[in-house]
């Protein structure tokens, strides 16, 4: 049976434990090679500043600050808790629009929830 694992086995593992890796069968949400002009942007950037590929991890925050940022654009930068939360239930990508929350070709949207007050 072959070694599984989701998102904790990430590109990060993989060069951590290198031919130890081969043969894992795992999922993640994201790694560097994704080929697309968001994704090449965001490697590039990350590894200029951080001299390091960027990981799940990164890809989780760069995402939620863009999302974040689309929200803060809607209010006019009002960021009064039921005004932003509504902008935020809102963001959404699509990369066929101008506006991009998201380097995975996915979209990304938000909904409310049931225990938001």
């Amino acid at each position: 049976m072959p070694l599984t694992g989701f998102t904790i086995i990430d590109s990060l593992m993989l060069n951590t434990l290198g031919k130890a890796m081969v043969g894992v069968i795992s999922g993640t949400t994201y790694i560097p090679a994704v080929d697309n002009p968001e994704s090449k942007r965001f490697v590039a950037a990350y590894q200029a500043k951080f001299n390091a590929l960027p990981d799940n991890f990164s890809d989780y925050g760069y995402v939620a600050g863009q999302a974040i940022a689309e929200a803060l654009k809607a209010t006019n930068g009002d960021t009064a808790k039921d005004k932003f939360a509504e902008a935020m239930v809102k963001v959404k990508s699509a990369h066929r629009a101008a506006r991009s929350v998201s380097i995975r070709k996915r979209t990304i949207r938000f909904r409310t929830s049931i225990f938001a007050r």
